[in-house]
C-alpha cells in the first residue's frame, strides 16, 4: 500500500488535473475562435452589402466606379476566405476533440487498472483475500458468458469489483440479475457470500445512500491530495 499511496496517487491526482485543464482550455479556445469567426463573417457581409449598394448607385462612367468595383471584388474574396476559415476551424475542432477523446479513454483505462490494483492490495491486506483475478472471464459454448473487472475471495466471501465512471441507481437495480448470472457461471463460488464493489470517479448521493442499505461497497477516487480514495457503504 505504501507504493500506491506515495507514488501512484499523487501522479494520478496531478495528471487528472492536467487533463481536465487541457479540456477546459481547448473548450475556451474553441469558443473564442468561433466568436471571432462569427464577428468577421458578419462584418464582411455588411461590408459587401454596403459596397455593392454604393457601386450600384454610381453611374458606370464615374471615375470612382472601377476602383469601387475592385474594392468590392477584394471584399468578396476576403468573405470567401472567412468562410474557408470556418471550415478549417470546424475540422480543427473535430480532430482535436477526437484526439482528446482517444487520450482520455486510454488514461481512464490506465487509471482503472491502477484502481483495481489498489483494491486488490486492500482486500489482500484487510480481508485476507489472497486469491484474486483482474479481468476474470468465464466462457461457455456460445462464447464469453461472464466478464468481471476484478474478482477476489477468501474462505467466506466473494468480492467482485466493477468499474464505472459514474455510479448511479441503475447499477443497483441490475445487481440481482448480475448475481444470478454470476452464480450460474461460477458454481464453485456458490458457498461464498457475494460482496459487490463499485469503483468510480463520480457517484450520485442517492445511489450512495441506497448502496449503504443494500450492503454494496463503493470506492471513489476523489484526489484531494489527502484522502485520495473514499470508501462508501463499507
Amino acid at each position: 500500500m505504501r507504493k500506491v499511496s506515495e507514488v501512484f496517487i499523487p501522479q494520478l491526482q496531478g495528471f487528472s488535473q492536467i487533463l481536465e485543464s487541457i479540456h477546459q482550455l481547448h473548450s475556451e479556445h474553441v469558443t473564442v475562435m468561433h466568436q471571432w469567426q462569427t464577428y468577421l463573417q458578419s462584418e464582411c457581409h455588411h461590408l459587401v452589402v454596403q459596397m455593392d449598394a454604393g457601386l450600384n448607385a454610381l453611374p458606370v462612367n464615374s471615375k470612382y466606379y472601377e476602383s469601387m468595383l475592385t474594392n468590392l471584388s477584394h471584399a468578396m474574396e476576403f468573405q470567401e476566405a472567412v468562410d474557408t476559415l470556418r471550415n478549417v476551424l470546424h475540422d480543427y475542432e473535430a480532430d482535436t476533440n477526437k484526439t482528446l477523446g482517444i487520450f482520455t479513454t486510454h488514461w481512464r483505462e490506465f487509471a482503472s487498472l491502477k484502481a483495481v490494483e489498489y483494491l486488490t492490495d486492500y482486500l489482500r491486506e484487510e480481508h485476507n483475500a489472497f486469491t484474486s483475478f483482474q479481468k476474470f472471464y468465464r466462457t461457455s459454448g456460445l462464447g464469453i458468458s461472464l466478464e468481471l473487472d476484478m474478482l477476489a475471495y477468501n474462505t467466506t466471501e466473494l468480492f467482485v469489483g466493477t468499474l464505472v465512471h459514474h455510479f448511479e441507481m441503475n447499477h443497483l437495480s441490475l445487481l440481482p440479475k448480475f448475481e444470478e448470472q454470476l452464480r450460474h457461471a461460477t458454481p464453485e463460488f456458490g458457498h461464498l457470500y457475494f460482496q459487490p464493489i463499485y469503483i468510480c470517479m463520480h457517484a450520485d448521493k442517492e445511489a450512495i445512500s441506497k448502496a449503504k442499505e443494500c450492503g454494496v461497497w463503493v470506492l471513489q477516487f476523489i484526489g484531494n491530495g489527502q484522502n485520495d480514495f473514499r470508501w462508501y457503504a463499507q
